[in-house]
């Protein structure tokens, strides 16, 4: 079927994402994410919905960039 991605955008230099799909599909994410170097804002926390689907919300903490002098 295939996971479902939502982006909320960024806040406070924190990147928010919701993904719903089987719990295989989740955990094969989050693990690209970290085999990527992806740093979480916080513990992603897996919870079930119903008849095998599951959501996580992920928060991802972006770095601050530099500011160019013009």
């Amino acid at each position: 079927m295939g996971a479902m991605i939502v982006d909320f955008g960024v806040k406070n230099e924190v990147q928010t994402f919701r993904i719903c799909g089987s719990k295989q599909e989740i955990y094969d994410l989050l693990q690209e994410c970290r085999d990527n170097g992806y740093k979480f804002h916080d513990t992603p926390n897996l919870l079930h919905v119903h008849r095998g689907q599951w959501t996580v919300v992920l928060h991802f903490k972006l770095p601050v960039e530099a500011k160019k002098n013009d």
